[in-house]
């Protein structure tokens, strides 16, 4: 008998750990009884995003404080990716950012003076000379360019964790009006001293302390851990995104930064004289990819652009885009499993993750994903 109740304590004791431990995981989604699949981006799956949605209290400011797309893009998922090591998305909820709206970030990335003492950009002294003027906005260009704000809560919708991206400038766009309300504009690349130093990280480093101490003495933020990271911009015509530079952790109830850890990951144009360097032989495969369509495929006018996803130096991800004037339809079958057949005789590396998009007049034709755990192409050609 008592073996018996012993038996029962036990069993009893494992359900009540068994669910215990499931308050703390994220159930899955489910619609209409179905269970809805979790996205998987370079090879993680991403976060549940908390219902009801609520968007971000500064929506739209970044479209309109960075310049490229593709880095608007990286910055946002980027983020949300680099935090998974310190918010695991089996605990959390990703919430766009509920504290920082775009009136304190315009504030964040004036130039500092007297009357805006908030701003994060140095300072420069006002001149009527328009020579004056653009000379002054060169030599102190603005690094500051956008501070972007997620939220990770849990499944009470309480923020449980802040990450913030820093978005740092590497060309300065600028405008200056003369007396006759007539507008110059220039550019000047930010870092361009050649002292073997990033300026731009450092100038990034040095002003996240600041807005670290007004995060903490704003009431209306909760103190919990904050994960920031510095991003770098790419120039407004570039194919490729900038890159994430460096990033810190900050423990709940604390304020200062102790130490930053180096990122090194970086998209980088294929074939490139950039990627010749730490990659020659992706960068030369690529190259002969590239020629092979083009001479195959003589009269489609047809444009290969690659970008490689390089973590650590080493190749981790590759995404074409195919560009055509026009194209029939046999003529898109043929370009198809021209470029499978590719992929599969290893013209380019294909033991990483391959996306390929197809496309005329900026109109998605075909995509093909290759998989190198399981050597196999998907393709999905559009119907029109």
């Amino acid at each position: 008998m008592s073996n018996l109740k012993m038996v029962l304590i036990l069993i009893v004791s494992l359900l009540l750990l068994s669910s215990c431990i499931k308050k703390d995981v994220i159930p899955e989604q489910e619609s209409n009884g179905q269970k809805i699949p979790t996205p998987v981006t370079q090879g993680k799956e991403m976060y549940k995003v908390k219902t009801p949605v609520k968007f971000n209290v500064a929506r739209g400011s970044i479209v309109n404080n960075v310049d490229n797309p593709l880095d608007i893009n990286e910055i946002e998922l980027g983020l949300m990716l680099l935090s998974m090591e310190h918010f695991s998305p089996e605990k959390f909820y990703f919430q766009e950012g509920q504290y920082l709206n775009s009136e304190t970030i315009n504030k964040w990335i004036e130039r500092e003076s007297s009357e805006k003492s908030e701003g994060l950009n140095p300072p420069i002294n006002d001149s009527k000379d328009i020579e004056q003027a653009l000379k002054q906005e060169k030599e102190n260009p603005k690094l500051v360019s956008h501070v972007l704000e997620q939220n990770y809560v849990d499944k009470d919708g309480k923020t449980k964790g802040i990450s913030l991206a820093i978005s740092l400038n590497s060309f300065y766009y600028f405008n200056v009006s003369d007396n006759n309300g007539l507008i110059h504009s220039g550019n000047v690349k930010v870092d361009e001293n050649n002292n073997g130093k990033n300026d731009v990280k450092i100038y990034g480093e040095n002003i996240a302390e600041k807005v670290v101490k007004r995060i903490r003495n704003n009431e209306k933020i909760p103190n919990v851990p904050i994960f920031l990271t510095l991003y770098q911009e790419e120039s407004r015509g570039s194919v490729v995104p900038g890159r994430f530079l460096s990033s810190t952790f900050i423990p709940e109830g604390e304020s200062g930064i102790k130490k930053w850890d180096n990122i090194d990951k970086k998209y980088m144009e294929l074939p490139s004289n950039a990627a010749e360097k730490i990659d020659r032989y992706s960068s030369e495969s690529f190259k002969n990819f590239k020629d092979d369509i083009e001479k195959n495929f003589p009269n489609l006018n047809i444009k290969v652009l690659g970008k490689g996803l390089y973590i650590d130096k080493t190749l981790s991800e590759l995404s074409v885009d195919i560009e055509t004037a026009g194209l029939s339809h046999p003529q898109l079958i043929a370009l198809t499993q021209y470029v499978g057949a590719e992929i599969q005789a290893q013209v380019i590396p294909n033991t990483v993750p391959i996306k390929v998009n197809i496309s005329s007049v900026k109109e998605p034709e075909a995509v093909l994903t290759w998989d190198p755990a399981s050597q196999e192409i998907k393709t999905h050609i559009y119907n029109k």
